[in-house]
């Protein structure tokens, strides 16, 4: 067993390549890495139960450097590999729960279950870990470009699944990286101003083309903008007050953030989506 073995890649547009981490089948983490001709950008970082993704990246795409991870969110299986990277950019929105993100016990609670509970594996990514506890991130907001070189991209604000929550598009190749904010089949919304992250999803529909491509961060296939209308709708139901068939939702890792612990967590389904919340945030619900 080596660092290399849970990871693969596949080029997806010329600049553009995505490197899948994966335990067991059925689990699929992805990070995409854009080459420019100034700097190698590397969007979200994986687990970071092995220190081999950036190894991984020289080896099998590009040894260009600088190479820089932009963050879409501060959730454990995309910061785990951050620290090997020359800088981390995360919207400030994500820091108070970015203690809680590094938890190394935590991230072990769900590889357990990601692995299937494989214990050989297990134990070599307790050997192999990225150390990532003191993690220095800078401040990227809504707006702002990065510059690669001969390829930009635009941060794009998309509160829902967390607070901080960004997607990254290439407007000249019509594609955008979306993190965890379009998640086919279920979508768990922590944000907690619903109408916040129906005014973003609202605005982002409204400046992107109707045929673009969007990259999420678990699983293999694409979504397109339908994904965004139907979770757009979800907001809109909810925050309507279209809520009465909404059944309870069950959390299913090990470690729960103590703060959702008093979560209300309802799911409400539209379309193809179930879109799990906190009902307390409703006005019905102070």
């Amino acid at each position: 067993m080596n660092e290399f073995d849970f990871l693969s890649h596949e080029q997806l547009r010329e600049h553009l390549y995505v490197v899948h981490e994966s335990f067991e089948k059925g689990s699929c983490f992805n990070i995409f890495v854009v080459t420019g001709d100034d700097k190698t950008a590397v969007f979200d970082a994986g687990f970071g139960v092995t220190g081999g993704l950036r190894r991984y990246i020289e080896t099998c795409i590009t040894d260009k450097t600088p190479m820089v991870c932009y963050t879409t969110h501060g959730d454990l299986d995309h910061i785990g590999g951050a620290a090997l990277f020359d800088e981390v950019y995360m919207n400030e929105r994500e820091l108070p729960k970015l203690e809680w993100n590094l938890n190394v016990e935590r991230r072990f609670s769900d590889l357990k279950m990601f692995s299937h509970n494989n214990q050989e594996l297990i134990e070599f990514c307790r050997k192999h870990y990225v150390c990532n506890e003191h993690l220095k991130t800078k401040n990227i907001e809504d707006g702002d470009e990065i510059d690669l070189g001969n390829i930009k991209l635009e941060a794009i604000k998309l509160p829902g699944h967390t607070p901080g929550s960004l997607a990254y598009y290439n407007r000249t190749e019509n594609y955008a990286i979306m993190g965890d904010a379009i998640l086919r089949t279920s979508s768990w919304q922590r944000c907690r101003d619903l109408q916040e992250c129906l005014d973003c999803y609202t605005r982002f529909i409204e400046m992107v083309p109707e045929d673009i491509i969007l990259y999420s961060n678990h699983g293999y296939e694409t979504q397109t903008i339908r994904d965004c209308l139907e979770l757009k709708q979800a907001f809109e139901e909810i925050l309507a007050g279209d809520t009465q068939e909404d059944e309870p939702f069950q959390l299913i890792f090990e470690y729960i953030d103590p703060e959702e612990l008093e979560y209300d967590v309802r799911q409400h389904k539209c379309g193809s989506y179930n879109v799990p919340y906190d009902s307390k945030v409703l006005p019905q619900n102070p």
